[in-house]
């Protein structure tokens, strides 16, 4: 089990400085296309709670994905260890805190969860946008 992460969550000030960040990822995570559609961080790549964080095996439901599963859905993703990730979602929900699970799991170096909501952090100031991010697939290793 990785060790305890004192830097679960960053704060509106981190966001606001990372927002153009080439090494920062937002991972836009929910449950519904909808709520990316809505409106994301600009740049933010969407991902699906249940789709990309989760998998059924022997019928059992909601399980880690596989060392490789994880590895691919982060290479479509546009994701390598190389950069840090910060998981956030449009309103409350705990799918940000799945993702960043499942990536501690497997020792992700550089993991994080916004602290506030998409719908918060715009009230903030923050730029949102409704523009489709296409991240170009590469190669992760977890």
């Amino acid at each position: 089990m990785p060790a305890a992460n004192p830097n679960v969550t960053v704060d509106l000030d981190w966001v606001r400085a990372h927002l153009d960040d080439p090494n920062v990822v937002f991972v836009h995570v929910g449950g519904e296309r909808a709520e990316y559609e809505g409106g994301h961080l600009p740049g933010a790549v969407w991902a699906d709670g249940y789709g990309d964080f989760t998998v059924t095996r022997n019928g059992i439901r909601a399980l880690v994905p596989l060392r490789e599963e994880q590895e691919a859905t982060l290479g479509r993703l546009g994701i390598d260890e190389t950069k840090t990730i910060v998981c956030v979602a449009s309103g409350k929900s705990m799918w940000p805190y799945r993702a960043y699970w499942v990536l501690r799991y497997y020792r992700f170096p550089s993991i994080h969860v916004a602290e506030r909501t998409v719908a918060a952090l715009a009230r903030e100031g923050i730029p949102t946008t409704t523009a489709d991010v296409a991240p170009a697939p590469t190669t992760c290793h977890l």
